[in-house]
Order: structure tokens, then C-alpha cells, then sequence
């Protein structure tokens, strides 16, 4: 998988971090993405 493109394309930017709110925001904008 290429997380960079996957992240591109949900609108990610920034660093990820293995917390709770960073789960939170990647799980509500591939839920966007996908809608």
C-alpha cells in the first residue's frame, strides 16, 4: 500500500502520530473520502 498516496487522498498533511486523535481524524476523513 502507499500510505503517502492514501493519505494525499483523504487530505491528510502533516506527521502522523500513533495517539488517539490522530486514529480519530485519519477514521472521520477516509469515512469523507469515501462518501
Amino acid at each position: 500500500m502507499d500510505l503517502d498516496a492514501y493519505l494525499r487522498r483523504i487530505g491528510w498533511s502533516g506527521a502522523i502520530a500513533p495517539d488517539l486523535a490522530s486514529l480519530q481524524s485519519l477514521a472521520a476523513r477516509h469515512t469523507a473520502a469515501i462518501a
